[in-house]
């Protein structure tokens, strides 16, 4: 579901695919925070269809020799309709992004 929402806002013509965890950390709030950093590659999957949750499960992740690195935070509240909230993203795009 984060994932998701980081694509939406990465200017890339496909939906985005974390293809490595770099590291993981959570911190109990009002919800949860998760706190990681990831590695981001471009799907299979056209950002211009959309996807449930499951259908987005069987995108690909497409070979990426330059991934996005991000340091995101997701705020999790499982009691709420919308319960996943990116609340923070700093992704190093280097020289080129795959």
């Amino acid at each position: 579901m984060g994932i998701n929402k980081l694509s939406s806002s990465i200017h890339s013509a496909f939906h985005l695919k974390v293809i490595n965890i770099t590291h993981a950390e959570k911190q109990v709030v009002s919800g949860m925070n998760y706190n990681m950093g990831v590695q981001l590659a471009p799907s299979n999957c056209s950002r211009t269809n959309t996807y449930t949750e499951e259908e987005f499960k069987s995108c690909v992740s497409q070979k990426c020799d330059h991934p996005l690195t991000c340091n995101i935070t997701l705020w999790v509240k499982p009691w709420l309709d919308d319960p996943v909230k990116l609340t923070r993203t700093e992704c190093d795009y280097g020289d080129r992004f795959c």
